[in-house]
């Protein structure tokens, strides 16, 4: 099971100790409204977590909400348990489920004696937390703000993050590549056996990068150009490239950087990240020769429904104003990519 994604800082007014109101971003579950079959399953993008909606026969709205949580055993592998929510004589407004975009929170609209109440459940634990009045909350677009929330819900609004931009970009399957970049370069290091002649230029380059002393980001120092060298690492040894020729660029809040020469090339976008003040992550694609470039598969060329096979992750540390380190797609199988960038 993959990790849910950690995020910063807090979004709310406080008075006190108590939470008074509170905003989070939150994602309409659009697949939740169902009309007519007499079970449906909906699965958001925790993927630890499915919702059993059960409809009563003929349709006419739904019967139960069971939840299914599923927790991975040290055997990888998991038996759900299921918890219901909703049971039956409930009546549910289908269309309005929403997701707190942190994976947190779920908020679910339905009728109890024809009044509209929301049901607020911690996604993460399988755990009620409130069922309120539509009077204590306000949807604005992606924005929902409660007011008045009781202690339990207090809490859990106030321990809500909000995503970088980056996160809601972000395919799950490529999470690794950039919350465990340097995990993985690190163990590949101490567990590779000695290599070939030819790696040993490569493997003391990968020690020294993976070794020097990280500073803070200075967005200043990024821009121009650049010369660029790869260093391939996988189960078959260390590959050190020659120098290509690299561009940094502003777009935005983000940086574009784009590999301009040699047969393999990457264009992407740097983004900053609240959690790691000396790192950018980088989001975007390989190409191969001549192919057209292009950046992530959810980013400035659209948002595909499925990652492409060329599709590129990866995080930038600053080692120096004029040396660079990226380290790129990496994976537990100890395949990953370091580029050096000097001018």
């Amino acid at each position: 099971m993959l990790m849910l994604l950690r995020a910063l800082a807090l979004i709310g007014l406080f008075h006190g100790a108590s939470l008074h109101a509170g905003t989070i971003t939150v994602l309409p579950l659009e697949g939740a409204a169902y009309s007519g079959g007499q079970l449906a399953s909906l699965y958001f993008e925790g993927r630890d977590v499915s919702l059993e909606l059960s409809h009563a026969k003929g349709g006419g709205g739904l019967r139960r909400l069971t939840v299914y949580a599923i927790p991975m055993g040290d055997d990888g592998h998991a038996e759900p348990q299921p918890q219901v929510i909703l049971a039956e004589g409930d009546s549910f407004d289908s269309e309005a489920v929403y997701l707190s975009d942190d994976q947190s929170l779920l908020w679910l609209a339905y009728r109890e004696s024809g009044q509209r109440r929301w049901l607020v459940f911690d996604a993460r634990r399988i755990e009620e937390l409130a069922r309120l009045p539509a009077s204590q909350l306000a949807i604005t677009g992606d924005q929902l703000t409660i007011s008045d929330p009781p202690p339990a819900l207090a809490e859990a609004v106030a321990a809500y993050r909000p995503l970088d931009p980056w996160q809601r970009l972000l395919w799950p399957q490529h999470e690794s590549r950039i919350m465990d970049a340097r995990a993985i370069a690190n163990e590949w290091r101490q567990t590779a056996t000695a290599g070939a002649d030819f790696e040993a230029e490569g493997r003391a380059l990968l020690a020294e990068l993976l070794d020097a002393p990280v500073r803070p980001i200075r967005r200043q120092d990024l821009p121009g150009q650049w010369r660029v060298r790869s260093l391939q690492a996988s189960s078959l040894g260390v590959f050190l490239y020659p120098w290509f020729k690299a561009t940094i660029e502003p777009v935005g809040a983000t940086l574009r950087l784009r590999k301009t020469s040699g047969s393999q090339r990457r264009l992407g976008l740097l983004y900053p990240s609240s959690a790691w003040p000396d790192a950018l992550v980088f989001l975007g694609g390989s190409s191969v020769n001549d192919e057209v470039q292009y950046h992530y598969s959810r980013g400035p060329d659209g948002m595909a429904e499925e990652a492409w096979e060329g599709d590129s992750a990866g995080v930038l540390y600053q080692l120096a104003p004029d040396r660079l380190l990226m380290i790129l797609d990496a994976d537990w199988e100890g395949q990953f990519e370091l580029y050096e960038l000097r001018r």
